[in-house]
């Protein structure tokens, strides 16, 4: 029989129904405790955003080309050739698709992590305005 830490180590025996095991692109040797609620599809699309930069006291936006891996009901991941600061306001336009409408989206920046190809963005939408625009 095994003990307690052992099941928390095999991820059984967690109570937090807020936290999922989940597999980080097959690497076996780590643990990863998603808080995420809502369901993450995989897409691959180019969206264009406005960031919001406030720096000196003086506010500029950026025009920012993104490239969309996956979204959820809360937000998106995306590749970014900028660094982009956390918390930065964002704004993400998605392009009309078909007879369906184009619309914007309001957030700010919860990730940016450099990778060879560019900085890897996480995007929190920011509910009120999403709960506004419906």
């Amino acid at each position: 029989m095994s003990t307690n830490s052992e099941e928390q180590k095999a991820g059984k025996g967690i109570e937090n129904p807020n936290l999922k095991l989940v597999d980080l692109e097959g690497d076996s040797d780590s643990l990863y405790f998603e808080r995420r609620t809502s369901h993450r599809r995989r897409i691959s699309c180019r969206l264009t955003a406005i960031r919001k930069e406030i720096e000196a006291s003086i506010h500029r936006n950026s025009i920012t080309p993104l490239q969309l891996t996956n979204i959820s009901d809360g937000g998106i991941a995306a590749i970014s050739q900028d660094r982009i600061k956390l918390d930065t306001e964002i704004v993400v336009f998605f392009p009309a698709q078909g007879h369906e409408p184009g619309y914007d989206m309001h957030g700010r920046i919860v990730r940016c992590q450099p990778k060879e190809y560019g900085h890897e963005v996480g995007i929190c939408f920011d509910t009120q305005h999403a709960m506004a625009s419906a």
